[in-house]
């Protein structure tokens, strides 16, 4: 089963059709799931004054977004969420390349649509995330 052709295929096409393929593994008539934990946490971030240009994992894990927002069984989103934790490396580092690719980069928004638990291994490695702490 080697899936990295297929992956890195998807991740090239972004270059040149990136809504196709963010439309077609998060639909925008499935969306509504994200825009709701989305919107709750910037609410919860202006509250708080919590906004700033880097991921703090103590904000994240305040909303107990262990797992992806929204994963139907079948669906292509669930695969690559599955991916993410492949045995194989190199599977999983390409599915976490194409899914933060799709997320255009935004580490809110990767770690909103893949669930805290498939993203934080992913930004660690890119060196992406700080300020972790662990929960006592």
């Amino acid at each position: 089963r080697d899936l990295v052709p297929p992956l890195d295929i998807a991740r090239k096409l972004l270059q040149f059709e990136p809504e196709i393929v963010r439309a077609t593994i998060f639909p925008p008539e499935a969306n509504a799931p994200y825009e709701s934990l989305l919107h709750k946490q910037q609410t919860k971030a202006q509250n708080t004054d919590l906004m700033s240009s880097t991921t703090n994992i103590n904000t994240i894990q305040d909303d107990n977004n262990v797992h992806p927002v929204d994963a139907p069984p079948y669906a292509l989103r669930t695969l690559l969420f599955q991916l993410q934790t492949d045995i194989n490396a190199t599977v999983k580092r390409f599915a976490n390349e194409l899914l933060f690719e799709i997320c255009h980069r935004d580490t809110k928004e990767f770690t909103l649509r893949c669930g805290l638990g498939n993203a934080v291994a992913y930004l660690q490695a890119q060196r992406i995330l700080n300020g972790i702490s662990y929960p006592p």
